[in-house]
């Protein structure tokens, strides 16, 4: 994460700490959206998923008079569904229509998700 300050110096020195990640959740299960755009059982990934978390890190700020001030800032990252369009339109002409969709596996490491098994996994949810 950076940050880029923009404007005339007052003097204020700051000190930023590295972010506290916890309450790290999975991404939810897949959502699939039927549509009659596709061929039947044809899948087209729209959106990948990912993790959510809260964050905390702290901001220090000391002013040209010698005043301190220190600032939390919070944020949470909202866990996010992989989500499908499905196809329920015309059966291709190379076989036949069972009604059935194809199982879909998501593989956290082929869709560039963390693994976070661990204390050290967590630390690189976010950058």
């Amino acid at each position: 994460l950076t940050f880029n300050f923009y404007g005339t110096s007052d003097g204020r020195q700051v000190e930023i700490t590295q972010p506290n990640i916890f309450n790290i959740t999975s991404p939810p299960a897949p959502e699939y959206i039927y549509t009659s755009g596709l061929a039947s059982g044809q899948k087209v990934q729209v959106d990948s998923a990912h993790y959510g978390a809260d964050s905390i890190f702290y901001r220090y700020i000391t002013y040209a008079n010698g005043e301190t001030k220190e600032e939390e800032v919070f944020s949470r990252y909202q866990a996010w569904p992989a989500k499908f369009k499905v196809g329920e339109g015309e059966v291709d002409e190379g076989g036949e229509d069972d009604g059935k969709v194809d199982e879909v596996i998501i593989d956290d490491e082929d869709a560039g998700l963390p693994d976070v098994d661990g204390e050290e996994d967590v630390s690189q949810v976010v950058g």
